[in-house]
């Protein structure tokens, strides 16, 4: 786990995902508490997808493909799955922390809901949120066979999910249905669980199509 965990958190990635959530806290100006996490949830998503979409193609671009090539099916989804849980985690991590970058702003405690059940919803939202982005962003780049595509496509995506139109699309059962709440649904409406229960979903099934994703791309002789 300690060598995995060297491979793909290199100093460089926390560096840049801390930096991300230091700079996003001084130019995103909040005024309430409920705000903090309606803005986290929807900036982690990018910087999950930027994070994980290498986590197969660091194999080549750090020279060991032709190792990995030579390991059983079975090892290789492993090690991916591994790698992916580590730089979940982390971000995961970073995230419940970021929330209290945003109290040098001194947000108002509007005293509706107390902080506890404010936090705690958050932390739920953003998990599902970190593991859904990772998840596609490299499901993406391992079919692509390219990081950039995976981050390209994760993009375009978000910018549709977030626009108006995506959002009256999609409602509830949108990813982003928790950042969109208006100031006096958050901690007292939970109708946003309906799109983290669809990204969960999701989820499951990237997962689940890792070790096919693999395979094929051992038939194509790229793996």
């Amino acid at each position: 786990m300690k060598y995995d965990a060297k491979i793909c958190l290199p100093a460089y990635k926390i560096c840049y995902a801390c930096l991300y959530l230091i700079l996003l806290s001084l130019v995103k100006g909040i005024a309430y508490w409920e705000e903090i996490g309606a803005v986290l949830d929807i900036n982690v998503s990018l910087l999950a997808a930027v994070f994980c979409a290498e986590t197969y193609c660091m194999e080549w671009s750090g020279r060991r493909g032709e190792i990995f090539a030579l390991y059983e099916p079975r090892r290789k989804s492993w090690m991916v799955c591994k790698r992916l849980l580590i730089q979940t985690v982390f971000l995961w991590l970073l995230a419940c922390g970021g929330y209290f970058c945003f109290l040098w702003q001194r947000p108002i405690d509007r005293g509706s809901v107390p902080f506890f059940g404010l936090y705690t919803s958050y932390v739920i939202a953003v998990t599902v949120t970190i593991l859904f982005w990772s998840l596609l962003s490299m499901t993406v780049s391992n079919l692509a066979g390219s990081q950039w595509g995976g981050i390209g496509t994760c993009i375009m995506l978000w910018l549709a999910m977030t626009s108006k139109a995506g959002q009256e699309l999609l409602g509830d059962f949108s990813i982003f249905a928790y950042s969109s709440q208006s100031l006096n649904e958050f901690g007292r409406e939970w109708r946003w669980l309906a799109g983290k229960a669809v990204g969960i979903l999701a989820a499951a099934v990237m997962i689940a199509l890792i070790p096919f994703i693999l395979k094929k791309k051992e038939n194509l002789g790229k793996v």
